[in-house]
Parts: structure tokens; C-alpha cells; sequence
């Protein structure tokens, strides 16, 4: 491989002139990968480039300068029917033999090898330049950040770093301790400030927090004290009050309410205490405020497809299932009234299965929110929309 030159012919036919390439240096061979043809009865001396991943060698131990990469090489005789195709997967400073059966990894080309074994003997050379002068420093105290440079070589040593004839190492480390431990001390106090600021900030916190508790018990018990009829809470209006006992009509259902004076809050407080509504079986019940949820079953969702068919998109239709939430917003009988917040829609399929379909491209929806949903209870529900329904029909209390 040695002082091998290359004709590049960048026309796409055999009879057009070709230029004769300039002879790569080492470093520029190592660089790249050589493609270098066997014999095949091979007679032209011509290489066609036809693009930038397609080869074409039409001469005997003819060579090529590539980029690492995947090429398609062709060899052969003129005319093109007396040819053959082989692929070529090739790494920089490599060089490859190419013929009808295979193309061979020859290792490192003969440029490549001259090239890193120049650069090992340059390293070499400038490690034992290196040594020599730190030798030299070591004989006397340096700085920290000299003495932090040596070090480094010394942390991840190599060529004569790793011989160490001369013992540096040993100095570098007795020189630079005092350093180390003045610098663990430094971080030990910042890290103790750091510490005794974080407490402070905690306690300050602890204070603020017990104070603003104090507050707000004091106001709450000055507004039960103060309560008359008419009155809002946090459940609704004072209808009549006694000394322990609050008489409040529910703001979530409209009906009256015995409630402990202590269960009373301010107006801007959630209500936790609402009528309860039992389903037909007794054991659940609902309260005013509360988040239920449901799953619909048998459901079916289209979704567009990346095909086109005489213009028309094309659907999928997926089966699956409705996963509705909602709050309970009041109650007559055994109907509750719901406000729904959100429906989701998820497919029947298993998600690694749905995925391995392509996805939405493919028309395959593994979860999707969606706004509204057809055909429950014979009408329409959309989110953010209120409807009634039976305590018994499937809802239950959800985090």
C-alpha cells in the first residue's frame, strides 16, 4: 500500500478522461479507509465514482480513498454485464480487499500504521520531556496549581508516568497533601455555614408556620362564636344555631343539615359534609363534592390513518373502553348529579402490542383523552357537562 496512487473518474461513462489523484500523507490515509480491488481479468485502469456511497473499479488492485462508511462496489470488465457487486462496511486507516465473493479487512493500512506509530513514538517523546522537567520542579516546593497539573498526570499515567523510575510520584503526593487537607477543611466549614443556615431557614419556617395555625384558629373560633342566621359557611347558609349545634341549608343539594359546631368552617373552606346517597346495594355512598369514576365498556373510537385511498383518508376503528371521572354535585333518590371532568379513552389491546402497529400513524390509539363520548343513557356527555345517574349504575369513590 505504499505510495499507492488513485485515478478518480468523476463521469458516469468509462471512455470520459480521468485525473490522476494526488498520493495521500499517512496522516490523511489514516484518516480514511483505502477500497482495493482483486483480480477479476480486470483490464481499463479506470475508477468510477458515481456517487457519494456507490463505487465502481474497473482495474486490477486499482485503490480508492474513502470515507468510513457503507459502499456499494462494483467490479468488472467493460461491458457492465461482466460485473459483480459487493458490499463494503469500512473504518478509518483501514484498508479493504474487494472481489466477487467478499471485501476482506486487511487491518491497518501500511500509511496508517507509519502514522500512529509516529504519533505513539511523538507522545513518548514529549511524556519522558514532561518527566524530565517535573524532576526537575519537584526538587523544590511549587504551587498548588503546578503541583495539581503533575498530579493529574500521575492520576491516569502513561508511558514513563506509569514506569515512575524516579520515585515522583511519591513527592507530588507528599508536596500536595497539605493542600488536600487545607481544601477539606475549607469545604468542612462552608458545608457547617451551609448547614447552620438551612436550620435556621427550617426554625424560621416552624415559627411562621405555628404562628399562621395560631391565627387562623383564633379567627375560626372567633367566627363560630360570632355565627347568626343567615350566615354563610362552608357548607351553606345558617338556618338556626344553638350552642353546639348549627342548623345549615347544604349549598350542594339545598336540604337542611344538623352540624357540630366544630365541623363548620369559613366560607372559602371545602365542605367534607354533604348529604350521603346509598346505592341500591347499601354499602356505597356519595356525598356532595366527592370524586367518583366509571368505566364504559364495548366502546368503539376512530382514528385517522396515514393512508389516502382516491382521496379519501382512511379510518380504523379501535375497541376499548371509557374510563369517565367526575363530582358529585347533589342527589334526589337514587339519582346522583355529576359533574364530569374527564373521559379517556383506552384501547383493549395491549400497549406494547398497539405500539408495535405503528401508533396513531397506523390509525392505533393505546390512550387518547377525549371531550365527549355517544350514546350513554341513550344521549350525548361531554366533559364539563352535568348529568344524572343512578348511584347503582357503576359509579365508585375515586382518589
Amino acid at each position: 500500500m505504499k505510495g499507492f496512487s488513485i485515478a478518480l473518474c468523476l463521469a458516469l461513462v468509462v471512455s470520459t478522461s480521468c485525473a490522476m489523484a494526488k498520493e495521500l500523507s499517512d496522516e490523511e490515509t489514516a484518516q480514511l479507509a483505502i477500497i482495493k480491488a482483486g483480480k477479476l481479468g480486470l483490464f481499463t485502469g479506470q475508477i468510477k465514482r458515481l456517487n457519494n456511497k456507490e463505487i465502481s473499479i474497473y482495474d486490477d488492485n486499482s485503490e480508492v480513498a474513502v470515507s468510513p462508511g457503507r459502499y456499494s462496489v462494483t467490479l468488472g470488465r467493460f461491458p457492465l454485464s461482466n460485473t459483480a457487486s459487493v458490499t463494503c462496511i469500512t473504518e478509518a486507516g483501514h484498508a479493504y480487499k474487494a472481489n466477487e465473493d467478499s471485501c476482506v479487512d486487511l487491518g491497518l493500512s501500511e500509511g496508517s500504521k507509519r502514522y500512529f506509530d509516529t504519533q505513539e513514538k511523538k507522545q513518548g517523546e514529549s511524556l519522558q520531556a514532561k518527566y524530565a522537567e517535573y524532576k526537575i520542579l519537584l526538587q523544590t516546593p511549587q504551587p498548588y496549581e503546578k503541583l495539581e497539573e503533575i498530579y493529574r498526570d500521575f492520576d491516569a499515567p502513561k508511558g514513563i508516568f506509569s514506569q515512575d523510575p524516579e520515585k515522583l510520584r511519591a513527592q507530588v503526593e507528599l508536596q500536595i497533601q497539605p493542600y488536600f487537607e487545607k481544601k477539606r477543611l475549607d469545604q468542612a466549614r462552608h458545608q457547617a455555614l451551609v448547614d447552620e443556615a438551612n436550620a435556621k431557614y427550617e426554625k424560621r419556617m416552624q415559627l411562621e408556620e405555628a404562628a399562621r395555625k395560631q391565627s387562623e384558629q383564633k379567627q375560626l373560633a372567633s367566627f363560630r362564636k360570632s355565627l347568626a342566621e343567615g350566615d354563610s359557611t362552608n357548607c351553606g347558609l345558617v338556618i338556626e344555631k344553638k350552642a353546639k349545634l348549627v342548623k345549615v341549608q347544604l349549598k350542594s343539594s339545598g336540604t337542611e343539615q344538623w352540624l357540630k359546631l366544630d365541623e363548620v368552617f369559613l366560607p372559602d373552606h371545602s365542605c367534607d359534609i354533604g348529604e350521603t346517597i346509598s346505592a341500591d346495594s347499601g354499602k356505597i355512598g356519595f356525598r356532595a363534592g366527592q370524586k367518583v369514576c366509571k368505566t364504559i365498556t364495548d366502546v368503539t373510537l376512530s382514528a385517522p390513518t396515514e393512508y389516502i385511498v382516491m382521496g379519501s383518508r382512511q379510518y380504523k376503528e379501535n375497541k376499548g373502553r371509557n374510563e369517565v371521572v367526575g363530582f358529585v354535585e347533589g342527589s334526589s333518590g337514587e339519582n346522583i348529579q355529576i359533574r364530569i371532568s374527564g373521559i379517556t379513552f383506552v384501547n383493549n389491546m395491549d400497549a406494547r402490542l398497539a405500539a408495535s402497529y405503528g401508533g396513531e400513524r397506523a390509525g392505533v390509539i393505546s390512550q387518547k383523552s377525549v371531550d365527549q363520548m355517544s350514546g350513554y343513557n341513550g344521549v350525548d356527555i361531554r366533559v364539563g357537562q352535568i348529568t344524572w345517574d343512578k348511584a347503582s349504575s357503576g359509579w365508585s369513590v375515586c382518589n
